[in-house]
């Protein structure tokens, strides 16, 4: 993105403002975690403890079951997981080049079948197709 920007001025504002909001939730999220820490070892509680009500949170204002109105809304949601998404989004692209692919194949041994059936008026063996194609 470093590279696109240098060349487009439009991008590298876009990017830098990104890169600034990007930023700015970083430190917010480093001081609510200093913070919420702060108050865990007020109240006693060891950071793994507040670590681990930290992901019980996670899961109660991604569920919509926030008492404090935190709760995220779908849009959030939907890109939490980004490699999960990438790896479906893979699969999915994967499986439809592979039935592109097998369809292809399919269409060109089926035409060259017709051009040498026409040509010789019968209906040529696999092993005559194989022939014709490796030594063309």
């Amino acid at each position: 993105m470093v590279e696109i920007s240098e060349k487009n001025g439009n991008f590298k504002e876009t990017y830098l403002q990104e890169q600034s909001v990007l930023a700015q939730w970083i430190v917010s999220q480093r001081a609510f975690k200093e913070l919420a820490m702060k108050y865990g070892k007020a109240l006693g509680k060891t950071i793994e403890d507040v670590l681990q009500e930290s992901e019980i949170s996670k899961e109660i204002v991604t569920s919509g079951r926030s008492e404090l109105n935190n709760n995220v809304d779908s849009n959030v949601i939907n890109n939490l997981d980004y490699e999960a998404g990438k790896k479906l989004r893979e699969e999915e692209n994967g499986k439809q080049l592979e039935e592109f692919e097998r369809e292809a194949k399919e269409r060109r041994e089926n035409a060259l079948a017709e051009v040498l059936r026409r040509k010789n008026k019968k209906t040529p063996t696999k092993f005559y197709l194989i022939q014709t194609i490796f030594n063309k």
